[in-house]
């Protein structure tokens, strides 16, 4: 099984409607403490210089993420170890934790956060204004070296709550200090920069494509964003999202790493089954898809999660998916709940008015606006809102029929030339908080590799990542399957942007650099109806 490191940064509820997630806004460096422009002692260039395939931008200045609303307005605070812990119980339960909790008392973890905030204090100034402690930090008795921040999206409470979570397996763990300070300094990141905001995401998310595929020195954030690769990268992802993005498994809707949203709508529409039905077929599906998610953990690469087969491998998956699709075929002939409807399900999504949570015969009533709402949040996708028109078609008919038509969609876009699919690639905000963590170590006068190697520790072979990385190759991007997910590529990222922060100045000073700023806009929604809904995934099936 594929393994994954690092958490999710986790909202209490996810308000899909409360702002936009659209592209926009300057992305601009602002000045870090001591970051200077220009060349870096005896090199005779700027730092970030070997940068291939992007404009020259001085790497030395951290990212100017124009935070408008205060951190003492942002930021919720409690008076009490005790009234933290409470808060806590609600938050982790809500998000789908139900494991015990407790204040931190050991001393190397305290000590650890610390460390990592004394380093946020001096890198980034502006974002920890007024901020003089580290957030409190809760054990929650789960396994896995992990950790969390979150931001509690209700009507009356609309902050983040100042709380970093640890699960108990990290606190004992054996890894070196400057490892599991990279872990902490990656989520607090998070916390602290605000990257998972619409608006702040919007800022730091850029595009752009590396000729050759092998990029050297570093892009990321120091890129301008590329007009032609972000709708091509961005419906790729979406796709990805939705369907999984390996078009190979047909109208089968699988990923390597955690469930798409279809896999998820498989095992509700699973709960819908008729009694009496015909077991052997559903048997025969559920068999299907199971021998299909092994087959993806065989075939596809520890390194970069991209799915390299043979041309035997593509015969035989191809057998495997006319066997099964026709299988859930005859397991669901009776059931004739729409796409919209089965989400609904699926998400638990609640539309409140007024506080008020509005009834399923009310949202799934086209007339009103509680529909419109739900509807528009719901079904983004053209691809689903056509197919779901059809309705003398059985569920799971719709369901193949959007899987198939975006997974061939997904292989045209894959097969572009203008665009080479491996040579494009996405900047965003688990980028950026591995950004943040390389900075933060070095600050703190750590290891700044401590990140990239707890990356490679956490993958399936990290010899065979080791050997590609230390014998001068540039690891395989992965094709947008996100890479902040332990692949080699985001170890090799990070030891990059490691390397290259040797030329800069060192951080001495928390003086604020000054620069220009976008506005944004903090003004609370003045919508009468907000839809609430939960994680799609538990937590820690969501971990990355």
């Amino acid at each position: 099984m594929l393994r994954r490191s690092f958490a999710l940064l986790v909202p209490l509820f996810s308000i899909a409607v409360a702002c936009s997630d659209s592209s926009g806004g300057g992305r601009r460096t602002g000045g870090a403490p001591d970051a200077e422009p220009g060349a870096a002692p005896g090199t005779g260039a700027a730092p970030g210089d070997s940068a291939t395939g992007a404009s020259r931008k001085n790497i030395c200045a951290t990212l100017d993420y124009g935070h408008e609303r205060s951190n003492a307005d942002y930021y919720l605070q409690f008076a009490d170890d005790a009234a933290a812990l409470k808060y806590s119980e609600g938050f982790l339960a809500s998000s789908g934790i139900t494991s015990s909790a407790e204040i931190a008392t050991d001393a190397r973890l305290i000590r650890l956060v610390g460390r990592v905030f004394d380093g946020f204090k001096k890198v980034f100034p502006r974002e920890t204004a007024g901020m003089d402690a580290p957030p409190r930090v809760i054990v929650v008795q789960e396994s896995g070296l992990n950790a969390f921040a979150g931001y509690d999206e209700r009507r009356e409470v609309d902050k983040a709550p100042w709380l970093f979570w640890v699960h108990q397996a990290t606190v004992t763990s054996s890894r070196p200090d400057a490892e599991l300070e990279g872990l902490y300094a990656h989520e607090l990141a998070h916390l602290i920069l605000r990257n998972l905001l619409p608006e702040t995401r919007a800022k730091i998310r850029t595009h752009y494509r590396v000729p050759g595929r092998a990029e050297r020195g570093v892009i990321g954030a120091f890129a301008d964003d590329d007009p032609a690769v972000r709708p091509h990268a961005d419906e790729l992802r979406t796709i990805g999202a939705l369907v999984g993005r390996e078009y190979a498994f047909g109208s089968m809707p699988l990923s390597a790493y955690e469930d798409s949203e279809y896999q998820s709508l498989l095992a509700t529409l699973a709960k819908n089954r008729p009694a009496g039905g015909d077991t052997r077929t559903c048997q025969t599906a559920d068999a299907g898809l199971a021998r299909a998610r092994e087959f993806y953990k065989a075939a596809v690469s520890v390194h970069d999660l991209t799915l390299d087969l043979t041309p035997q491998q593509t015969a035989d998956l191809a057998t495997l998916e006319r066997a099964t699709t026709a299988a859930l075929r005859s397991c669901y002939a009776s059931v004739k709940k729409s796409i919209f409807e089965l989400k609904l399900e699926d998400r638990s999504v609640q539309v409140l008015v007024n506080g008020t949570p509005a009834s399923l015969q009310t949202i799934l009533d086209p007339t009103t606006e509680e529909h419109k709402l739900a509807y528009g949040a719901l079904m983004a996708n053209a691809v689903e809102r056509d197919v779901d028109t059809k309705v003398e078609e059985t569920t799971i008919e719709r369901i193949l029929e959007v899987v198939a038509t975006l997974h061939g969609r997904a292989a045209m876009l894959t097969a572009s030339t203008a665009l080479p699919i491996d040579e494009l690639r996405v900047f965003d905000l688990e980028e950026d908080a591995d950004d943040a963590a390389v900075r933060i170590l070095r600050a703190i006068g750590d290891d700044s590799l401590g990140a990239a190697h707890l990356f490679v520790s956490q993958m399936p072979d990290p010899a065979a990542c080791l050997r590609e990385v230390n014998g001068g190759e540039v690891p395989r991007y992965g094709r947008f399957i996100d890479a902040h997910n332990a692949t080699c590529w985001r170890a090799f990222h990070a030891m990059d942007l490691a390397r290259e922060l040797e030329r800069c100045p060192a951080v001495s000073s928390p003086a604020i650099a000054s620069s220009a700023r976008a506005a944004l806009s903090t003004a609370p929604s003045s919508r009468p109806m907000r839809l609430v809904q939960r994680p799609i995934l538990p937590l820690r099936r969501a971990i990355r």
